[in-house]
């Protein structure tokens, strides 16, 4: 079953819009004409079916997800021009479906995200000297 609702129209206040969206994976369209807006400081929630296209609206709105037709916007701006670095600091995604460290709290995962880096962060240094084991 796709997603075919429609959402509240977009305010001013709105942080993260999406309009019209068409989103599809390959040659199979899974979201028809959706628009959604989400305010800053309110919980939002998508409801729906398994495999009605929630998730692929969230990954398109953070722009991980390629958007077919439609628009999304941060705000009063477009998202399509803005740079990594500057959705980055505007918009974060915390995905349930990822595996997070033990032992931090929302607040410290939710951190993490709000410094963008270009490349990965983590790093295999071997101390001078010493070789690889690998064959």
């Amino acid at each position: 079953m796709a997603m075919t609702a429609t959402a509240r129209t977009a305010s001013a206040t709105d942080a993260l819009q999406g309009h019209d969206l068409v989103l599809g994976y390959q040659r199979t369209t899974v979201v028809h004409g959706v628009s959604v807006s989400l305010r800053a400081g309110v919980v939002t929630a998508l409801i729906g079916p398994n495999g009605s296209g929630k998730s692929t609206v969230l990954r398109s709105l953070a722009r991980l997800h390629p958007v077919e037709s439609g628009s999304v916007r941060v705000g009063e701006d477009d998202a399509a021009p803005l740079s990594a670095k500057e959705f980055a600091r505007r918009v974060t995604l915390l995905s349930q479906s990822r595996p997070h460290p033990s032992g931090l709290e929302v607040r410290d995962v939710v951190a993490f995200g709000r410094h963008p880096a270009p490349r990965p962060v983590l790093r295999s240094r071997r101390p001078t000297g010493q070789r690889s084991t690998r064959p």
